[in-house]
């Protein structure tokens, strides 16, 4: 069967994320002065940080800020690969020194302009935000790759084996990441590259790969379209996402382009989704435009 790509939508009144959307800059050069102003990550991976981040933290992400994963810090361009298994990652960035994460609204507070925005959500969310902004604007070339795109899934309107194995699976580390024992084993055996090595063979055979660093991340900042992914074992397990969704990064234009067209409301559901919550109470009912930038209003849209 071939992609079905359609910008046709029925009007909707109302969208509900989970979570606020999570801005991400790269600094190629080093910032002393957000180094002394915000807090410099130090976790166990860059999904983690992401989720802190969508918790209104401001996290700076630097070279010898993730304690376990093996991934993220390569694909970011935070360090050179120094092994095989390193060099095999791709694509990646070159040359960061490092990331700054928060919500839209503390970039526009700071004076930044955001590179990339993250969206985590339903299928059926992600779905609807690519045909408001249009498909063409997505990076379809990799739309045969579930290992770096979900976005042939979404296109079909429909599941293929592989991709319901990763479900599947996801849903397996969700069921562990609940388990002291397995996540004091992930980030104990996940330091190593022999370890990462091995899991990272059965991960491109059977599963999303970096779905958050790479796919979310470095994807869009390198070809200024938006990716769509499955959630990696790191992104369900330390960043406690939910299994059956997915996580996307849009180009902060075209991010722009969705808030624009002042068609798409974004609500939290006042369901518990996740482990804890990822924002309150207060900001539930705000429009799109209003929850990224405050600085005109100087308080939410009701």
């Amino acid at each position: 069967m071939g992609l079905v790509f359609s910008n046709e939508v029925k009007t909707v009144q109302e969208v509900y994320l989970e979570t606020k959307p999570v801005a991400v800059k790269a600094f190629f050069e080093p910032r002393e002065d957000l180094q002394t102003r915000m807090g410099v990550y130090q976790g166990i991976s860059y999904c983690d940080a992401v989720r802190r981040a969508a918790q209104d933290e401001e996290l700076l992400v630097l070279a010898d800020s993730i304690l376990t994963c093996q991934w993220s810090p390569v694909v970011l361009g935070l360090k050179k690969p120094a092994n095989n298994f390193e060099k095999r990652l791709a694509p990646r960035m070159e040359g960061v020194w490092g990331y700054y994460l928060s919500s839209l609204l503390s970039f526009s507070k700071r004076g930044l302009e955001p590179d990339i925005v993250i969206i985590r959500g339903s299928p059926q969310l992600l779905r609807l935000i690519l045909s408001r902004i249009g498909w063409h604007n997505s990076a379809l070339n990799l739309a045969g790759e579930l290992d770096k795109s979900a976005l042939g899934i979404l296109g079909n309107h429909r599941f293929t084996l592989k991709s319901t194995l990763t479900i599947n699976f996801n849903k397996l580390f969700y069921f562990l990441s609940k388990k002291e024992w397995w996540m004091k084993f992930t980030e104990s055996i996940f330091r190593y590259p022999f370890a990462c090595n091995v899991f990272d063979r059965i991960i491109n055979a059977f599963m999303a790969d970096m779905s958050i660093c790479r796919n979310s991340t470095v994807i869009p900042y390198q070809t200024g379209l938006v990716n769509v992914s499955h959630f990696c074992a790191g992104g369900i397990g330390w960043g406690l996402n939910r299994p059956d969704y997915m996580t996307s990064g849009f180009p902060y234009s075209l991010f722009n382009v969705l808030r624009e067209q002042n068609t798409v409301k974004w609500q939290v559901s006042r369901k518990e989704i996740f482990e804890r919550p990822l924002m309150p109470e207060r900001s539930i009912g705000c429009r799109l435009e209003c929850c990224c930038d405050h600085s005109e209003t100087g308080k939410n849209k009701k």
